[in-house]
């Protein structure tokens, strides 16, 4: 993830209008959300990358501060209720305590429509906007919500699509008699790289049957 070397649209507006008395500018208070869906140590990387470019956009900016890093690890982006971070986030937003905030995409923020389009509102009427890197839109735009409505459907289709390609790849993994982890109790692999019964473990699998 790259740091836009430009300047954030709708920043600028925001820039004249926050002003003290004594014309010097107010520093906007700005939080960034990063997710990542799984736990693995790929997505942990990424996770790491989105906070730290963040963090040093944040900080290159002389009319910004950090108000705080927001990170759901291992979360799926169709339900905001079920993101701890998320939820600290909107209610930080409600505190007065953010201005504004960066995300690297649409689909970090929610990869459901309606709720991405629900807290969008909700966050501008309180005086709260989003930028989204990725698609560069920003949400103090007037004309930024017809696009966000059909960017947040591609998102939510986009999550459909690989919901639907994993489920298959798992049916097809199970009728083939694979294991969907590598590591599968009451099996080991032997030279080969074949499956075979661990009877040390089996005990307890038949005894699981039995009762």
């Amino acid at each position: 993830m790259t740091i836009p070397s430009i300047p954030l649209p709708g920043v600028q507006v925001m820039r004249r209008e926050q002003t003290a008395h004594d014309g010097s500018i107010l520093r906007k208070r700005v939080a960034a959300y990063c997710r990542v869906s799984t736990d693995k140590e790929e997505q942990q990387s990424s996770l790491e990358t989105q906070m730290t470019s963040f963090r040093s956009l944040i900080a290159s900016r002389g009319d910004w501060e950090l108000a705080d890093v927001y990170a759901d690890e291992g979360l799926s982006g169709t339900k905001a209720a079920n993101r701890v971070e998320f939820q600290r986030m909107i209610a930080d937003c409600e505190a007065g305590k953010i201005d504004y905030i960066v995300t690297k995409s649409i689909s970090r923020l929610a990869r459901n429509t309606m709720e991405c389009l629900q807290y969008v509102r909700k966050l501008k009427e309180i005086g709260v906007y989003v930028y989204f890197e990725k698609e560069r839109l920003d949400t103090s735009s007037t004309s930024s919500e017809m696009l966000l409505s059909i960017l947040a459907a591609v998102a939510q289709e986009e999550s459909h699509s690989i919901s639907e390609n994993m489920k298959w790849s798992l049916r097809k993994r199970f009728q083939a008699g694979e294991p969907k982890w590598v590591a599968t109790y009451g099996f080991r692999k032997d030279e080969e790289g074949k499956y075979v019964i661990d009877e040390g473990q089996a005990r307890g699998v038949r005894r699981i049957f039995e009762l």
